[in-house]
């Protein structure tokens, strides 16, 4: 009796412990699909860069390099805050648009929905994002006649990785190129072929 009494409070703790593990992985998934807000800016690949940055980054000491730097890098910045002043209004509309839908669709769970409202803003904003891509292009031909090679190559990767910092990270994202699905299936890929 005593036996029988010890073997069903053990397989009794076990369930409860089996069930406490479920719960709690449960809740370590709901926060792994948490998003981080939509930004239009972002997605048009709209920045700025900083002059000091830029210099420190590239090794510029002499001033007149400096001042030639400084007016390409303003000449950009006006150009992206016309950018920015015609579209404001698509930008906001789209990000408003797309915050609320992806709530709606995070709360059903609907992968699917979010892919399509992702679509949609890239299609969106693609007008906004060709001019950009225009803007960096003319930064980037009248950067390469002032640097020299050495300093051109290190522009290049400044750039990029600030226009990847624009990109959102997620615990989702990483888990999901890490399994091979972020690529090819509309799972983050469509946004490479961009031209970001």
């Amino acid at each position: 009796m005593k036996k029988l009494l010890f073997l069903f409070i053990l397989l009794f703790q076990s369930g409860l412990s089996f069930a406490q593990m479920q719960g709690q992985r449960s809740n370590q998934g709901q926060g792994q699909t948490s998003m981080p807000e939509f930004k239009a800016k972002n997605v048009a690949g709209i920045l700025k860069y900083d002059e000091d940055n830029v210099y420190k980054k590239l090794g510029i000491k002499d001033d007149a390099m400096k001042q030639k730097i400084y007016k390409s890098l303003s000449e950009y910045h006006n150009k992206i805050d016309e950018i920015l002043f015609l579209n404001n209004p698509k930008l906001e509309k789209v990000e408003n648009k797309v915050n609320a839908q992806r709530e709606i669709a995070t709360a059903n769970k609907d992968r699917q929905a979010m892919m399509e409202i992702m679509d949609e803003a890239r299609k969106e904003l693609a007008p906004i994002k060709k001019e950009v891509i225009e803007a960096n292009k003319i930064l980037n031909q009248e950067l390469e006649k002032i640097l020299s090679e050495k300093q051109y190559k290190k522009w290049l990767k400044y750039q990029a990785n600030k226009k990847k910092s624009l990109k959102p990270k997620t615990q989702m994202n990483s888990n999901n190129t890490s399994r091979g699905q972020g690529k090819g299936n509309g799972g983050g890929g469509g946004r490479g072929k961009m031209g970001y």
